[in-house]
């Protein structure tokens, strides 16, 4: 199994994750990347994607796996002349995961909020964060105000990181102003742990 971690910008930010999952098939067949199937009556192909990110938000950690003859090298050597612009390959892992899904785990996001006037605000931040429901503050495990932007780690599971900053910004009174939204670092839970998912796998050189 191979799988590819890729950021996605510009125009691919508001791709739906039906179209992209179409993108990625077309990608490797004229790539000439051939992904195997099940066996039996009704083989189908041993391809999978982690949990979507929101429309409009910008990832540098999306994650696409299949099971190929392909070397992790011969893989890379054979997408990069066709890929878009706004989608870019970052790293390539390995796993010998037969026909297994790698993103079964619950998985975390670490988001990054860009906004010019935030540092003016960090007390209103705090206590944006002190004044959510129990509800979000399950799902929201960790923040930190920054220069000019907030950091926080979510779990991926019914939360709606459009919404939440939205709801954010309108707090502080900036929801008018010009602001990005980034999707950083993905991250899984095994045995309790929280770790990157690059540890979950080798890296393919």
């Amino acid at each position: 199994m191979v799988i590819v971690e890729y950021k996605v910008s510009e125009e691919g930010m508001f791709i739906s994750f039906d179209a992209m999952k179409k993108i990625w098939r077309r990608l490797l067949a004229i790539s000439g990347v051939k992904v195997e199937k099940t066996t039996g009556k009704n083989p189908k192909e041993l391809l999978f994607f982690a949990k979507k990110t929101d429309l409009g938000v910008e990832s540098m950690c999306e994650f696409v796996a299949f099971k190929t003859s392909l070397s992790g090298r011969e893989v890379k050597d054979a997408l990069e002349n066709n890929m878009p612009k706004w989608l870019t390959l970052k790293k390539l892992f390995s796993k010998n995961l037969e026909e297994t899904n790698p993103f079964e785990e619950e998985t975390l996001s670490q988001y990054k909020l860009v906004e010019t006037d935030l540092d003016e605000k960090k007390r209103e931040v705090e206590d944006f964060f002190k004044g959510l429901d129990e509800q979000t503050k399950k799902r929201i495990l960790t923040h930190e105000v920054a220069q000019d932007c907030v950091l926080f780690l979510a779990k991926d599971e019914n939360f709606d990181v459009l919404h939440f900053v939205k709801d954010l910004l309108k707090a502080l009174d900036l929801e008018k102003k010009e602001y990005r939204i980034i999707k950083e670092e993905a991250y899984f839970l095994r045995d309790s742990q929280v770790s990157l998912l690059e540890t979950k796998f080798r890296i393919k050189e």
